[in-house]
């Protein structure tokens, strides 16, 4: 549980303006989230990837937006899906990037459904 609030301090850190902060403390908090935590796993990592495209790391945000949409997928959070797209947004400058590209197209809602 205790890596379960600190996972929530970093998120109020990330909504504070510190990004960076936030990004490096993600990489040892997510790891430590038991299982039972998936959901929270799954926003978490949306936060994070919307810091680490905010202090400029676009590769780092795509790695870490496609696990959450992985889990937002699997788990049907839609809130988690809709802040993918404030990522996706935050990535569209670096849109040349083929992993940029795809885990836009990714994330675009399937037409035929």
């Amino acid at each position: 549980m205790h890596d379960h609030l600190r996972l929530v301090r970093e998120l109020m850190r990330l909504t504070a303006g510190d990004p960076g902060r936030a990004v490096r403390v993600c990489e040892v908090i997510l790891p430590a989230l038991p299982p039972a935590y998936r959901r929270d796993r799954g926003t978490a990592l949306s936060r994070f990837a919307t810091a680490a495209a905010r202090i400029g790391e676009p590769e780092y945000a795509v790695h870490l937006a496609r696990q959450a949409l992985d889990i937002a997928r699997s788990s049907g959070s839609g809130r988690t899906e809709n802040e993918l797209r404030t990522v996706a947004r935050l990535l569209a400058p670096h849109h040349t990037i083929p992993a940029v590209a795809a885990f836009t197209d990714d994330l675009a809602p399937d037409p035929t459904s």
